[in-house]
């Protein structure tokens, strides 16, 4: 089975942070934009994509993780379009938990990006496991949600940039949503392209 991301394929037992990935990606399935299939308590944090994705086959996409089996992602955001053709297709995660395995946690992410599909579509997490509580979103928002978003006291912790402005104060990046405070320290430059 091909498996696809914008940073890794795999994640087994890693952590992968302040990563992003702006390219579109095209695949016949198995996509995620930044790690196609996380597992074993991997960590995702502080990541973004900004990249459209296209699983043209049977299976997921998602805009962080294609299958988030037994991993933790926080702090993370989408704001691409994500399709799947036939099923599995989430702004974050496209699937998520495992039966028997460990809980696999999406925490304070957000989901601006379109999202479509034939089933199992989910602004956060298209398809996942929630019968044995192995799968579970907490504090995470969609475009549905904009005023609570930026409101939201987890969104204006130290993680979080709510309201950057150019100089004169009259233009808002990333449309006014939150963006990582990393994109700031670690590279000014990177302003510029964030829209």
């Amino acid at each position: 089975m091909d498996i696809f991301g914008g940073i890794a394929g795999r994640c087994n037992e890693g952590k992968v942070y302040e990563c992003g990935n702006e390219a579109t990606i095209n695949a016949n399935d198995n996509v995620g934009g930044i790690i196609g299939f996380a597992y074993s308590k991997s960590e995702i944090s502080l990541c973004f994509n900004k990249g459209n994705i296209n699983a043209t086959g049977d299976c997921s996409a998602g805009g962080i993780i294609r299958y988030n089996q037994y991993a933790n992602v926080y702090n993370c955001y989408n704001t691409a379009n994500i399709y799947a053709l036939i099923r599995n297709v989430g702004g974050i995660n496209g699937a998520a938990g495992r039966a028997g395995q460990p809980t696999a946690y999406t925490y304070n992410c957000y989901n601006i990006g379109i999202i479509s599909g034939q089933s199992y579509k989910g602004q956060i997490t298209g398809w996942a496991n929630a019968l044995d509580g192995s799968s579970r979103d907490v504090n995470c928002y969609t475009t549905n949600a904009t005023a609570e978003l930026l409101n939201s006291g987890e969104y204006s912790e130290n993680t979080w940039v709510n309201d950057v402005k150019n100089e004169d104060g009259t233009w808002k990046y990333n449309n006014g949503y939150p963006i990582l405070k990393w994109q700031i320290i670690n590279n000014t430059n990177m302003l510029k392209n964030i829209k």
